[in-house]
């Protein structure tokens, strides 16, 4: 099983973090690591984190405007 996510880049500079490829046979869609507990759990607790943030985001424009 190989990687094919790209590092990130910043300017010239080879960041650590991959761009996730959803067709990659070690991180995509249908590899053990995007459909592990862990995984699920992780992408769960950040879709909740970013929905509060959306809706402090749409709460104070509102209270602004």
């Amino acid at each position: 099983m190989s990687c094919s996510c790209p590092h990130l880049m910043l300017g010239s500079e080879r960041l650590e973090q991959k761009n996730w490829n959803p067709d990659c046979e070690e991180h995509g869609l249908d590899s053990e690591w995007w459909n592990s507990d862990e995984e699920v759990e992780r992408r769960r607790t950040d879709l909740i984190r970013r929905r509060e943030l959306f809706r402090r985001a749409r709460d104070s424009r509102e209270m602004s405007g």
